[in-house]
């Protein structure tokens, strides 16, 4: 009894409203640790280990949340007051480090229909994307993206048929503010990218043509998200709309590039 008792500790917790449910967490393990209804008027008594402790409080949809370090104390008292508010998913997805490693597959796609015939056109996609949620906000994160995409295409310039293969990097960087709705989300932010593209041209009579060039994209992101309770796993929709300066015969154009992809990732 006497060991029992020095590895516990004692969390006093009380609040003025019915209906509101607590539930302790404990992240070193994974575990909740206790889950109470509050009895308004009346403080509770809950032993819990002499650990790092998260503690939320729900009550209509609200979630408010207060860290406790329990590992030099006996006693400690929480109210209601003391808890600050957080966005739902911080209850749902307790214990993780707020990382998202996303595969994404889908197209991109150059507006204007003129570009897309004569230079490049319309293209598969392949992304890799980390996300990190919590940059000084709950709301705020920072993402990073690797796109790859290799295809051939048949062109027309100044009456001119060819045949070309094209050859796609890019690199991305995005502040995506998120809003959580419970398990569904949407995030919209500014993101910036640079593209690095070869063209392998192979004209009628066998001439073989190649040229590389490498475009900075600056435009925004969005995505609609969808988490799964029971993994942690999430689905989802995003798409991206930038202006790039892209080659020309003429010289450099600003065109207007829109990409969209279909998500899959796992969360950290």
């Amino acid at each position: 009894m006497t060991a029992l008792s020095r590895a516990l500790a004692v969390l006093k917790l009380s609040g003025t409203e019915a209906n509101a449910r607590w539930t302790v967490f404990n992240p070193a393990t994974g575990l909740v640790v206790a889950e109470l209804f509050e009895q308004p008027g009346q403080q509770i008594k809950v032993a819990v280990p002499r650990a790092a402790l998260e503690v939320f409080r729900r009550r209509d949809g609200n979630v408010a949340q207060g860290q406790l370090d329990m590992r030099a104390r006996t006693e400690v008292e929480l109210r209601s007051s003391d808890l600050k508010t957080v966005p739902m998913a911080a209850y749902l997805y307790k214990g993780e480090i707020g990382l998202r490693l996303s595969a994404m597959v889908g197209m991109q796609s150059f507006v204007a229909k003129s570009f897309r015939s004569e230079y490049i056109d319309s293209l598969p996609l392949f992304s890799l994307g980390l996300n990190y949620q919590g940059l000084g906000l709950p709301e705020l994160g920072v993402s990073l993206d690797l796109s790859f995409s290799h295809s051939r295409q048949q062109m027309l310039l100044d009456a001119k048929e060819f045949n070309q293969t094209i050859t796609l990097f890019q690199g991305g960087f995005s502040l995506p503010y998120q809003l959580d709705f419970g398990s569904f989300s949407i995030a919209l932010g500014p993101r910036v990218a640079m593209m690095y593209v070869q063209r392998r041209k192979e004209f009628q009579g066998g001439e073989l043509s190649t040229d590389t060039v490498t475009m900075w994209a600056l435009g925004g992101v969005g995505r609609l998200g969808w988490r799964l309770n029971s993994v942690p796993v999430s689905v989802g929709i995003e798409g991206r709309l930038s202006y790039t300066p892209a080659p020309t015969k003429d010289g450099l154009r600003n065109e207007l590039l829109v990409e969209a992809q279909m998500a899959a990732g796992f969360h950290f």
